[in-house]
């Protein structure tokens, strides 16, 4: 794993994504995939998670705010926000070079379904910033 990709990784406090991702009804789970995308994007080179999947959750976002036929377009948006998730869990394992399930920041699949990106905003915040070193002061007189 790279520690130092892992590190450069945006994040955001899950505390405040729950709120957030609460009062703006929805929009800020696509927004934080959007700029998690975005920033993969940036680091790979090239386009690696669509900026089509972006927009379609984002349109189809919109009558479910404005409860505008609302069953017909809830799951279509569920679903291509799934998509959007594993896209951007994918791209996380491949930008920090995780291969194992082993290793403790390795995303877990059903957790990422069940969870969606709050477990993307959980896995991403608790990862430390920085490494600890242990205090290895002499304390004797």
């Amino acid at each position: 794993m790279n520690e130092s990709n892992m590190k450069e990784l945006p994040r955001s406090n899950i505390y405040a994504a729950i709120v957030l991702n609460i009062v703006t009804l929805g929009i800020y789970s696509v927004a934080w995939l959007h700029r998690m995308a975005h920033f993969l994007n940036k680091k790979s080179k090239h386009e690696v998670i669509p900026k089509f999947s972006i927009y379609i959750c984002y349109l189809l976002l919109i009558p479910e705010i404005l409860s505008i036929y609302p069953s017909y377009f809830f799951p279509l948006y569920f679903i291509f926000k799934i998509i959007l998730i594993f896209d951007v869990r994918k791209q996380i394992h491949k930008h920090c070079q995780i291969a194992s399930e082993k290793n403790q920041f390795f995303l877990n699949p059903i957790y990422s379904f069940l969870f969606g990106f709050l477990y993307l905003v959980y896995k991403v915040d608790t990862y430390p910033t920085k490494t600890s070193t242990p205090n290895n002061q002499n304390l004797s007189a």
